[in-house]
């Protein structure tokens, strides 16, 4: 299966993503990062197979560097995490494709897969596309298409996954708490099937927010880097599957609780979006992608908005009404205009130990009030 069929190539500001697409198979990711003049031909494209599908002797290849698809299983071979975990009543689901068909749509840009297990009765639609700016996005619907029986269709987990070279030897993810958010944390890549999961019902502080793949440890101007965000603000896993088999995989998902997604005749579930970045121009070519594409979004705020400053970084719980003014009238001469007056003066909080306040203002910090204030900066 891996090295049959045609090739699918998507290009976009710099960046491209080859598929191999065997006939009734999930089709499998040969390359992505620089496009580096991919070429349109099947013939040119054929070269990606040597070097992307290594093998050892003997003919049977038991070696084989196999090319996990997108959704990868254990009747692939796959050893690592499988791309989707379910069950029928006791019994668990290991898929394996019947029919699969791909098209390509959104003028070259887009991939969509539409796969079936006629055997357990599971349909899954996959959608890869390559938006504005070169980011990657995927997304999946799964769907319990035995209709005869009532017995629901399980589904613990459905993970989007995207391969990563091997020269990528370092991990970055993130963690903190409030007001210490988004520390970064980098690391040798671990090996073996590693996940991260964020179990909050929200993104909250220690949230992974990002698994960063690069060679080398990230830099913000230069180096590549292979970056995965869940766009989802509930429970969420992240996963790095770096096994001997075969590149490592960089991926996210929901993180379902037991018995949370019970699907029904005909019913179906879709995953949240996962965004995929590739930089040769460090962490903040990664970002930019990011930038550029919600950028492009229909309902993104256009034209200019108000210079902020905030106070938090400049005082943070050591409000004083002179300080500030000062630090007002500062920031409108250099053409600030908006203030934001931060955590800091709420009544008996003077650290972060402390709650909120009911945002009364603490007449020790502040013995005339916020009025004076608010007009001196207005």
């Amino acid at each position: 299966m891996f090295d049959n069929g045609n090739h699918v190539a998507l290009r976009r500001d710099g960046v491209a993503v080859v598929l191999k697409a065997p006939e009734n198979e999930m089709p499998q990711v040969e390359y992505w990062g620089r496009n580096f003049g991919v070429p349109s031909a099947e013939d040119g494209l054929a070269a990606l197979d040597a070097m992307t599908l290594k093998v050892t002797p003997p003919a049977e290849k038991p070696d084989a560097a196999l090319r996990p698809s997108l959704l990868p299983q254990g009747a692939e071979a796959f050893a690592g995490r499988p791309g989707l975990e379910a069950y029928r009543g006791t019994t668990p689901v290991f898929v394996r494709w019947t029919a699969v068909e791909t098209q390509v749509a959104e003028g070259g840009h887009e991939l969509l897969v539409h796969a079936k297990d006629a055997v357990n009765l599971v349909g899954l639609d996959v959608r890869l596309r390559l938006a504005e700016g070169g980011l990657v996005l995927m997304d999946e619907r799964i769907t319990n298409i035995d209709m005869e029986h009532e017995e629901p269709l399980t589904v613990n987990w459905l993970d989007s996954v995207l391969p990563v070279p091997r020269r990528a030897d370092h991990l970055t993810q993130f963690t903190g708490r409030w007001p210490l958010e988004k520390q970064p944390q980098t690391d040798p890549l671990p090996r073996g099937s590693v996940t991260r999961d964020c179990r909050h019902g929200k993104t909250s502080h220690e949230s992974p927010w990002l698994f960063i793949a690069s060679d080398g440890e990230p830099l913000f101007d230069s180096g590549e880097v292979w970056a995965c965000h869940l766009a989802w603000s509930g429970n969420q896993t992240y996963r790095l599957d770096n096994l001997p088999q075969h590149e490592p995989l960089l991926g996210a998902g929901e993180l379902l609780g037991p018995g949370e997604i019970q699907l029904l005749p005909g019913s179906d579930y879709a995953t949240p979006q996962v965004c995929f970045s590739w930089s040769d121009r460090g962490l903040d070519g990664m970002a930019a992608r990011f930038h550029r594409w919600l950028r492009s979004l229909p309902n993104h705020v256009r034209g200019d908005r108000p210079v902020t400053l905030n106070t938090w970084e400049a005082v943070y719980f050591d409000h004083d009404e002179a300080t500030l003014i000062a630090l007002a009238d500062l920031a409108a001469k250099v053409g600030v205009e908006r203030f934001v007056l931060n955590d800091g003066w709420f009544h008996l909080r003077r650290d972060d130990t402390k709650g909120l306040g009911d945002w009364i203002v603490d007449p020790e910090v502040w013995p005339n009030g916020l009025p004076a204030y608010m007009r001196h900066v207005y």
